[in-house]
């Protein structure tokens, strides 16, 4: 009970008895807490007539900036709230690219501010961290419109769509098992085994294909349990 208290209260962390365990949970916190405070800001700018949606963008984006500012310097905020307010600057300018019909050529502009960021940028939700942060912001945007686009052409291959479209059934499964194996060490426990056992050196690339093949395989085992296929459903994968 303490360890859920303490989960619910500091919103992103977990306190155990081995210490602070990070959540995996902490984006949809942040998610419903960015949609609610967006809607009361957006409610408080109803009365204003000359360039509102554009106002908005900029208070939200501020107080963004501010609450990156401050986390180090005030105790973690009840339920994630903090976190939820970080992320409102991402919030406001998606809603508005969705409100307004903008051209491509911003948002290949956008693409190329994100390219700038890799370079001069750097950028971690979760730690506030934010080495440039209108660029890192920006750029984030014009990388999401980018993976959008991505997706688009996928979409249009068949083959390579109803894969996507498997793990997209399955994410949330997907996303315990990726869970668990970061917690417990699992695939790294088996990797020792397979470097101890074939005098092999399992490293970078290898050890990440590694990591997610071995996940994927327990997925695939787990959706194909039939009790399991009733809660990820099972019919809607038939579909695929």
């Amino acid at each position: 009970i303490t360890q859920l208290l303490s989960c619910l209260w500091a919103g992103d962390t977990l306190m155990t008895r081995w210490g602070a365990l990070t959540s995996p949970m902490w984006f949809l916190i942040s998610l419903f807490w960015v949609r609610v405070l967006f809607r009361l800001l957006e409610y408080g700018f109803r009365n204003i007539s000359l360039m509102r949606d554009e106002l908005l963008v900029v208070s939200c984006v501020l107080l963004s900036y501010v609450s990156v500012r401050i986390h180090n310097y005030i105790c973690p905020t009840p339920w994630g709230i903090l976190k939820g307010l970080s992320a409102l600057g991402f919030f406001s300018i998606g809603w508005y690219l969705r409100h307004h019909h903008v051209t491509n050529f911003v948002y290949i502009f956008l693409v190329v501010i994100w390219l700038c960021a890799l370079r001069w940028g750097g950028i971690d939700m979760y730690y506030y961290q934010y080495d440039f942060f209108i660029l890192d912001v920006l750029g984030a945007v014009g990388a999401t419109w980018l993976v959008y686009q991505l997706s688009r052409l996928i979409s249009k291959i068949k083959s390579l769509s109803k894969v996507f479209q498997w793990f997209g059934v399955n994410s949330l499964l997907v996303f315990c098992i990726t869970c668990f194996d970061r917690r417990t060490y699992f695939v790294k426990v088996i990797k020792n085994l397979v470097e101890d056992l074939f005098q092999i050196d399992i490293s970078g690339l290898w050890s990440v294909a590694l990591h997610y093949g071995i996940e994927i395989l327990l997925v695939i085992l787990i959706v194909n349990i039939p009790y399991i296929k009733k809660i990820y459903g099972g019919k809607r994968r038939k579909e695929i």
